[in-house]
């Protein structure tokens, strides 16, 4: 009850005393209900400090107790500007606790998913719930079952974050349809979202120029032979496809195949395709690309560099130290996740294509 004052500190050291107890007995009766248990997803936003302080220690708690159940965690990440003063501290902490204690942790941006509602669902008026239903939507996309019989928590896992040092993953999806208009929007072919989902991969020279190839509709006109870009390296891709797939328009894989997305060093099997028959919400098709690529280390990069401007002036740090965290605390912190966002710059593609 009233939340943790924007203080990953507070959430960490004092909420979290309080509530951890309750939190692993409801934990463990659940567990105890299933037959078999696939694991743990850890819903939860960085920028305040219930969600970043409560959910670091309830992941530390959660892989004390379950050494070898896989944790996903679906981290949604606070606009650059506007949402509370000390978002930047408690965003860099958090991602430094998720970095290797969660298998793999789903990464989330605010602005990303608001530029979503206003650009391709046409919604002037967005707010949080509609935000909300994006990321809902694109976790719904990833976890629900697929035809493969094998796909869990575990198999995900072992596909997109196998490599230790990269646990963190993004997921695009298409398309996104206003409601208004869905019933007169032609449904593409499968390698015309295919190919779509390929450009949001390519290495830009902006945020902003990333971000808009991303907030396009797919074109059907796009003329692959005539397509020229420098893509971001992948450790690895997952498709999810769902929807009817017939002989004249079968899901092609070879755009999302080519070599040229990974490093040399990546094993043969980088990219994984998993699809489901079923039609997926209110549409024929949709897709969900799983990618852990280089260009992950932007957002990390954002709010690494907002947090040390503050650290520097020493600005807010009263709030966190008068509960418990010391300077090697921050030190400590800053340094894990500047060791992740500098290995996901150090990948390197093949050849542009």
């Amino acid at each position: 009850g009233g939340g943790s004052a924007n203080n990953w500190a507070y959430g960490y050291t004092i909420n979290s005393r309080r509530l951890s107890h309750a939190v692993l007995n409801v934990t463990r009766q659940e567990i105890e209900k299933l037959d078999r248990s696939q694991g743990f997803l850890l819903l939860l936003s960085s920028a305040g400090g219930t969600g970043s302080g409560i959910g670091s220690r309830m992941v530390e708690l959660l892989r004390e107790e379950y050494e070898t159940q896989p944790i996903v965690a679906a981290i949604v990440l606070p606009f650059t500007f506007g949402e509370v003063c000390t978002q930047n501290y408690n965003t860099v902490l958090t991602l430094a606790k998720f970095s290797d204690r969660a298998d793999v942790s789903v990464l989330f941006e605010n602005e990303q998913t608001y530029s979503m509602c206003t650009n391709l669902l046409k919604n002037s008026n967005t707010t949080l719930r509609d935000i909300n239903s994006i990321i809902s939507e694109n976790l719904l996309a990833v976890f629900q079952p697929t035809s493969n019989a094998r796909c869990n928590a575990n198999f995900l896992i072992s596909k997109i974050a196998a490599h230790p040092n990269f646990r963190f993953v993004t997921v695009k999806s298409t398309p996104h349809t206003p409601v208004t208009s869905l019933q007169y929007e032609p449904t593409q072919k499968w390698e015309v979202y295919i190919r779509h989902l390929k450009q949001t991969l390519r290495v830009s020279k902006s945020q902003a120029e990333l971000t808009n190839a991303q907030l396009k509709a797919p074109n059907p006109k796009l003329n692959k032979a005539a397509m020229s870009y420098v893509y971001s390296p992948c450790v690895s891709n997952v498709l999810i496809t769902r929807g009817k797939s017939v002989e004249n328009d079968v899901v092609a894989l070879e755009d999302l195949q080519r070599r040229h997305l990974y490093p040399e060093w990546t094993i043969l099997n980088s990219f994984t395709h998993l699809h489901q028959e079923r039609r997926f919400l209110n549409g024929d098709k949709f897709l969900a690309l799983v990618s852990n690529n280089s260009e992950i280390h932007r957002p990390l990069d954002v709010y690494l560099d907002k947090a040390w401007g503050s650290y520097k002036c020493a600005a807010f740090l009263h709030q966190y130290k008068q509960f418990g965290l010391e300077d090697d605390d921050f030190l400590q912190a800053f340094a894990k996740v500047e060791n992740v966002a500098q290995e996901y710059k150090n990948l390197k593609s093949r050849n542009k294509n």
